[in-house]
């Protein structure tokens, strides 16, 4: 069995604009999860 990723992502019964990149994380609730992550780690390696 093989399922290809770009059919699943294309597929317009599960996506209304399936040739429409949306990004899922920005600002509020849904935030990128590493963003806090990143912003420490950044900071860390320009004290050093």
């Amino acid at each position: 069995m093989v399922i290809s990723i770009y059919v699943v992502y294309k597929d317009p019964n599960f996506w209304p604009n399936p040739e429409i990149f949306v990004l899922p994380f920005s600002v509020g609730p849904r935030n990128c999860l590493g963003h806090r992550f990143t912003v420490l780690e950044m900071k860390a390696m320009t004290f050093l």
